[in-house]
C-alpha cells in the first residue's frame, strides 16, 4: 500500500521531467546505494499516443520511523477555591445619646474660684497671672494666697492670709469726703483698742437678709483696732453676706517710683481688682477689664 502511494505522489514530478527532457538527453539515472539492485528497464506511459513519463522501476524504500515516545503529561487542573464561610463582621448599631438640654451654668461659690493660668512674657522674667494683662512687667511672681471676703452695703472687706493684710475697699462715694473708689489697707497682727475682742458684738440686730460682720472684719467694722482713722460701720453699713474663705493671688507691677505703685488681686468672684497706690492722689481701686478691654 505505502508503494502505491509514494508512486502516486510522484507521478506529477516524474510528468514535468519527461515534458523538460523532450528538449534535452533524456536524464542519468542515479546510481543506486550500495548492495541495492540496479533499476528495471524504463517503463513508458502512453496517453493518447502522448509519451506522458519515463517511470524507472520504483526501488522498495523502507521508512525508518522512530518510536514515540510516550511522555506522560501531567493534566493541570485549576485549583478549585473552597468558599469559606467567613462571617462578615458585625456592626453594632449603638443610637446616639439624647441631646443634653442646655441647662444655665452653675455658679460656683466665690470661695472655689480658680485663678487664671499666668501668661508668661518673652519681655518680663516673670508671668502675669492674669488674661490680658497690662503692659508693663510684674516684680515678681504672684503670690498665691488663702483669703476671706465679705460684701458690704457700701464697699467689701478682702483679707490676704499670706501677708496678713487687710483691704478695705469703698464704693464711689462711700468714703468720708471723697466720691472715689477709695481703699484703705491695714496691715496684721491687729493691734486692739481697750476692751476690744473678736467675741463682741453691738447691740443692734441687722435689718433682715443683712449680716454682722465677725472675727477679723467685725473689729474693724466695730471700730476696736488701732491706726484705723475712718468709721467702718457708718461708711459701709452692714454685711450683706457672711465671710467666707477663698483662694486669692497678689501681684504687683514693677515700680516706677518709689512713692506710687500698682498691684493686682484676684477676688472672690473671679474679678481682678487694681489697687492704686498714689502719695498725693490718695489710693484708689477699680477693676482690672485687661489692655483689650
Amino acid at each position: 500500500m505505502c508503494k502505491k502511494l509514494i508512486l502516486l505522489a510522484l507521478l506529477p514530478l516524474v510528468a514535468t521531467a519527461c515534458a523538460q527532457n523532450r528538449k534535452s538527453s533524456p536524464p542519468q539515472l542515479p546510481t543506486g546505494t550500495a548492495g541495492a539492485e540496479p533499476p528495471d528497464e524504463e517503463t513508458t506511459a502512453i496517453a493518447g499516443g502522448e509519451v506522458i513519463a519515463s517511470l524507472p522501476t520504483a526501488t522498495e524504500v523502507t521508512a525508518t520511523v522512530p518510536a514515540a515516545t510516550a511522555t506522560a503529561t501531567p493534566t493541570v487542573y485549576p485549583t478549585a477555591t473552597i468558599a469559606t464561610n467567613t462571617p462578615s463582621p458585625t456592626v453594632t448599631f449603638t443610637p446616639a445619646p439624647p441631646a443634653a438640654t442646655p441647662q444655665p451654668a452653675a455658679t460656683p461659690p466665690p470661695w472655689t474660684a480658680t485663678p487664671p493660668p499666668p501668661t508668661p512674657t518673652a519681655e518680663c522674667p516673670a508671668a502675669w497671672f492674669m488674661e490680658h494683662p497690662p503692659d508693663a512687667c510684674p516684680a515678681g511672681p504672684s503670690l498665691s494666697s488663702a483669703g476671706a471676703s465679705q460684701r458690704f452695703e457700701r464697699g467689701q472687706m478682702i483679707w490676704v492670709e499670706q501677708t496678713d493684710t487687710f483691704y478695705i475697699l469703698f464704693n464711689a462715694g462711700a468714703y468720708p469726703g471723697d466720691g472715689r473708689l477709695v481703699f484703705v489697707t491695714l496691715a496684721g497682727p491687729l493691734v486692739l483698742t481697750a476692751g476690744g475682742s473678736p467675741d463682741n458684738r453691738v447691740g443692734e440686730d441687722p435689718p433682715p437678709s443683712l449680716h454682722q460682720p465677725v472675727s477679723g472684719f467685725g473689729l474693724l467694722w466695730r471700730g476696736e483696732v488701732e491706726g484705723l482713722a475712718v468709721d467702718l460701720r457708718q461708711a459701709l453699713g452692714w454685711a450683706v453676706e457672711k465671710e467666707f474663705g477663698f483662694q486669692s493671688q497678689l501681684q504687683c507691677e514693677r515700680p516706677e517710683t518709689y512713692s506710687d505703685n500698682t498691684c493686682y488681686l484676684l477676688a472672690a468672684d473671679g474679678s481682678v481688682i487694681v489697687l492704686g497706690y498714689h502719695a498725693i492722689a490718695g489710693n484708689v481701686w477699680w477693676r482690672w477689664v485687661g489692655v483689650d478691654g
